[in-house]
Formats: structure tokens, sequence, C-alpha cells
């Protein structure tokens, strides 16, 4: 219990790193959600608008700009599961299956 300054020092270096990495991905969803409204939801005035901005400064932290461009390369990167990804179902006969049983054996061997 003598290091009760150290654990919360480093606790808050955590925090703030987080929260540092965490803020790219903020700002490009803010973007992204802003040229979607103004695209009226075109994909190609969409991905025109974007790539008109990229070269643009879209995040000011007083010591360090960062360009739209900059900030999309160091957004956290949400897998399939996080943007509401592709859920797949497969469905099998029973009874195809068992009509094409010779079928497989026969390929097999």
């Amino acid at each position: 219990m003598q290091s009760k300054g150290a654990i919360k020092f480093l606790a808050i270096l955590v925090s703030i790193i987080c929260l540092f990495q965490l803020s790219f991905t903020i700002v490009t969803n803010r973007i992204e959600s802003k040229a979607h409204e103004a695209t009226n939801g075109n994909p190609e005035a969409y991905k025109a608008y974007i790539d008109s901005i990229s070269q643009l400064t879209a995040y000011n932290l007083g010591f360090k700009k960062y360009t739209y461009q900059e900030c999309k390369e160091r957004e956290i990167n949400l897998g399939l599961d996080l943007k509401g990804g592709m859920n797949v179902t497969m469905e099998v006969s029973v009874t195809d299956l068992i009509r094409n049983i010779p079928t497989i054996l026969t390929i097999q061997c």
C-alpha cells in the first residue's frame, strides 16, 4: 500500500493515453457524419467530399495539428461486430444431404 501515488499516477496516465487515442475515432466519425448529411447519402458525392477535405486540418490540439487523413490513419479500427457487421446463417436440407451421400462417397474414393 506504499505505492498508492504511483498507482494513481499510472491510472491517470493510461486514461489520458486512451482518451487521446479514442479522440481520433471521435473526430473522424463526426466528420464522416457531417459529410454524409451534406451529400444526402450519395456515395459518389460523399467520396468526393471526403477526398476534398482529406488534407485540411481536422483536429487541432494547440501544439499539433492533424489532417483528416492523419486522423483516419490513427483512428481505432472497429471490427465487423462493432460496425453492425454481417450475420450468416447456413441452412442444410437433410433430404438433399441424404440424396447426395452416394455422390460424396464416390468423389472421395
